[in-house]
């Protein structure tokens, strides 16, 4: 008996011809499929890049022998070409430089603590920044034989800033200078350093008027955190006057203001 072939269902057919264009989309699909989970894998993969580059980055943790003190918080301030600091009436600006208290930067630290972070290695002579010093031995506070007093580097730089100032108007206007050319030579040196050691990258803007970078913002270290730092570790020492023993320059506190 002949085999008797009956038509298959028109819903059979439609399903037949549904999965041969599905197969054939999805041909045509995994090239596009392809490239966007290659493109989503390129995109983690450059994140996960850029996190381990920036984390490479940072600055190396601590070592034992760097004398710092705390970390500061970061503020953002302007800078400006003129302000009453570089007042030519000098009358009104020698009250703002005199009043800057340079002392307030003389803080106490525990003597033992100091000598437990004092670990010294031949390979720190090779460093240049002010900030890659020890905590070495420091003079004994008087009264307080636990405690050696050390001196914030900013203080020493301001310090050093008033002196250049003090000499160069003394020489200008024809009076003997109030302090020796050997100091005068080491303030410059050591702002020399210390310009050096932080090296500022931040792209002054100029308008050919030779004032690069007036109104710009800077990113700064926080001087009132260092201040409150100095505050409550304050050595109770202030500059004397001629004649004065070294007990005397610990006579009292000062009020927690440096004059800026």
């Amino acid at each position: 008996m002949a085999i008797a072939y009956q038509p298959l269902p028109n819903h059979v057919e439609r399903q037949d011809g549904d999965e041969a264009r599905n197969r054939q989309l999805w041909k045509m699909r995994q090239p596009t499929i392809f490239l966007a989970v290659l493109t989503l894998f390129n995109v983690a993969l450059f994140a996960a890049s850029l996190y381990v580059f920036q984390a490479s980055s940072a600055v190396a943790p601590l070592p034992n022998s760097v004398a710092k003190a705390e970390e500061l918080p970061m503020d953002f301030v302007e800078f400006s070409w003129h302000t009453p600091w570089s007042s030519n009436n000098d009358s009104e600006a020698d009250q703002l430089w005199d009043n800057i208290n340079t002392a307030h930067g003389h803080i106490a630290v525990d003597r033992d603590w100091a000598t437990a972070h004092n670990v010294w290695t031949p390979t720190h002579r090779l460093s240049t920044c002010a900030d890659s010093l020890q905590w070495a031995p420091s003079m004994e506070i008087p009264g307080r034989p636990d405690k050696a007093m050390y001196l914030l580097e900013a203080y020493h730089q301001l310090h050093c800033l008033r002196l250049i100032r003090r000499t160069l108007l003394d020489l200008y206007h024809g009076t003997p200078p109030q302090w020796p050319i050997a100091h005068n030579r080491h303030c410059f040196d050591a702002l020399r350093q210390h310009i050096m050691c932080n090296a500022d990258s931040t792209p002054l803007h100029g308008a050919g008027d030779h004032m690069a970078g007036d109104g710009q913002v800077h990113r700064c270290k926080s001087w009132a955190a260092l201040r409150d730092y100095a505050t409550a570790n304050t050595a109770c020492f202030h500059d004397g006057q001629p004649g004065w023993t070294l007990e005397d320059h610990f006579s009292k506190c000062d009020d927690g203001t440096d004059g800026l």
